[in-house]
């Protein structure tokens, strides 16, 4: 392919810009036609739905105690919940997640108690990190879920290393990494 010099930038809004989307059910909440249902146990979707109602009440929970001062920051998984929570329950629970800052979808539906999400966000003495960590950096070690860390994108490298010594151990696990590219509203592009 060849580059194509423009001497007037061409502004695009982002709609130019499409990706497939996986989707069973249309907006009104029904099987598209021709979807087939999945193939999921009655007790599996329950467990799913009840990780992202959790994660969704979480959040404006949290949200609200950082506008009131109680917490410095938090993020939310809000809208999320279904691509993380998702992901999460198509894996072993054995398999690492490497997540950034809006997956904790993903350590509910393995099982972070109430409990351990409060100990970390407010960096008491019963969090894992002792409280040496800010807010929304979770981890667990008995589920699989690396502590995250601050600077965006190093859960990447590293879960590239990580998988690689899976591999290489042979046990079959692999490791789930989270990122969004977040497009701008504006964008300058040349034409193609």
């Amino acid at each position: 392919m060849m580059t194509q010099y423009v001497h007037q930038p061409e502004f695009m809004t982002g709609d130019e810009f499409t990706i497939p989307t996986f989707s069973l059910l249309n907006p009104e909440g029904e099987l598209h036609s021709g979807a087939d249902e999945p193939m999921l146990e009655r007790d599996h979707a329950r467990r799913i739905y009840q990780a992202m109602l959790a994660t969704r009440i979480l959040d404006e929970r949290m949200m609200a105690a950082q506008r009131q001062g109680r917490l410095s920051f938090y993020m939310q998984c809000t809208g999320e919940e279904a691509a993380v929570v998702g992901a999460t329950a198509a894996l072993n629970d054995a398999d690492m997640i490497m997540a950034q800052y809006r997956e904790q979808g993903a350590l509910m539906y393995r099982g972070f108690s109430i409990d351990e999400f409060m100990n970390q966000l407010f960096g008491n003495e019963l969090d894992y990190g002792k409280g040496r960590q800010m807010p929304i950096h979770y981890g667990s070690r008995k589920l699989h879920y690396m502590t995250i860390s601050s600077p965006l994108a190093t859960q990447i490298p590293q879960a590239t290393g990580y998988a690689y010594g899976q591999k290489l151990a042979g046990n079959g696990h692999c490791t789930l990494t989270f990122l969004v590219k977040v497009l701008p509203q504006r964008v300058i592009s040349t034409p193609r």
